[in-house]
């Protein structure tokens, strides 16, 4: 049993990080003037992925305001589609490289799958990020007419409002933790050896 349980690590690790791609991700979220609410559109790893719709949260008086008023049909887009699929595909070899046999045995394959993975999710998160903010951007000095009230949204207050969420910090840790565990491991071996 000892010896079986730091082989585990490895598959628990990037299974983790995968079922870490269901929670929230990356989110534009900003406060509306006068304390009307707030209004948070997020995109989970999964949505990231699929190109799928992101999740539109409104709060206060932002909540009973309709969709279409809410300028819904510009939401930003992530496009990071492609390095998502990778990073997936990535961790789902790195799953199962960590559960075949003849792999196992080497734990620096299984730590520099998951140093790959991360670095490629990293790379995920930085390319959402940066398509969040050149959208959210082209939107700054614009007036937004929401409830009634008008407001503009300035340069500043723009690169403020796209945020890295859980789903991606739990990720990454989850792939450094293989990879920590992985180096662990062969540094154990070679003394050993």
């Amino acid at each position: 049993m000892r010896l079986l349980l730091p082989r585990l690590v490895s598959p628990a690790g990037f299974v983790l990080a995968l079922l870490f791609f269901l929670l929230p991700f990356v989110a534009v979220a900003c406060d509306a003037p006068q304390n009307a609410g707030s209004v948070d559109v997020g995109f989970t790893g999964l949505d990231l992925v699929t190109g799928a719709e992101p999740t539109l949260t409104a709060t206060g008086e932002l909540a009973t305001v309709p969709r279409e008023e809410l300028g819904t049909d510009e939401l930003p887009e992530p496009g990071a589609q492609l390095p998502a699929i990778l990073t997936v595909v990535l961790i789902t070899a790195g799953l199962v490289a960590s559960l075949l046999p003849a792999l196992r045995a080497r734990p620096l394959v299984i730590g520099g799958g998951a140093a790959l993975a991360a670095a490629l999710l990293a790379g995920t998160e930085l390319i959402a990020q940066a398509n969040l903010k050149a959208s959210v951007l082209d939107l700054a000095g614009t007036a937004v007419r929401l409830g009634g009230d008008t407001f503009a949204v300035t340069d500043a207050q723009a690169r403020d409002l796209v945020h890295s969420r859980i789903g991606f910090w739990l990720a990454l840790v989850a792939l450094v933790l293989v990879l920590l565990w992985s180096v662990r491991l062969a540094l154990r071996d070679r003394s050993r050896r």
